[in-house]
This record gives structure tokens, sequence and C-alpha cells, in this order.
């Protein structure tokens, strides 16, 4: 029985691996580097579509990790989104992804170009 549910667990965590972020009525991102407080604000949609072309192409995986960087993701409803980043991976909503390491390279040149 209990390598039936453990069977299950893996199956559940592999039917919904890939992050799934919608860009629709997204106002504004927020990216801040927790170590200076510093804040970079993108409100332009091809940069706001490029990068969450690199957040949803993490899949996930389990890790443990404080972040380097918090994202927020403000959406004209008021609704709001908080990704930690550290390396290559993420967490959105308590769940842990990991991206290539070449997208995660992207969202720190992100922050140093901004």
């Amino acid at each position: 029985m209990r390598k039936i549910l453990c069977l299950i667990f893996l199956l559940s965590l592999e039917g919904c691996s890939v992050l799934s972020l919608k860009e629709n009525s997204i106002e504004s991102i927020v990216i801040e580097e927790r170590k200076t407080g510093s804040r970079i604000k993108i409100i332009d949609q091809s940069q706001i579509s490029q990068l969450l072309k690199v957040i949803n192409s993490s899949r996930k995986e389990f890790g443990i990790f404080k972040g380097n960087y918090i994202i927020t993701i403000l959406y004209r409803n008021k609704e709001i989104k908080t990704i930690l980043i550290e390396g290559d991976m993420l967490k959105i909503d308590g769940v842990t992804y990991r991206m290539s390491k070449k997208n995660a390279l992207i969202i720190e040149k992100y922050f140093e170009d901004g």
C-alpha cells in the first residue's frame, strides 16, 4: 500500500510539473535584489513576456532556499504573485521549480542591465 501511495504522489507531481504563469493583465513586474534592496520595475509588455517565458520554462523540483531575488508580479486586478529566485531555482506559491542554467543567467543579467 505504501508503494502505491508513493507512486501516486510521484505521478501527481509529474502531472503538473511545468510552471504556467499567464501574462494577461499584468500591470508590472518588480525585481528586487535582497542583498542590496535594489529594485527594478518592468512595465514594457515585451520585456514582461520575455521574463515570463523564462520563468514558465521551469520544471518542478524539490529544493530549499531563501532566494537572492524577489520577483513581484502585479496584475491589473490588484492580485500579486511573489517569486523567490536563487541561482537556477525558483519558488512560487510554496512550490519549487528549476530553470535551465541559461535561463537563470538571463534573469541575473536582466537585473544587472536594469
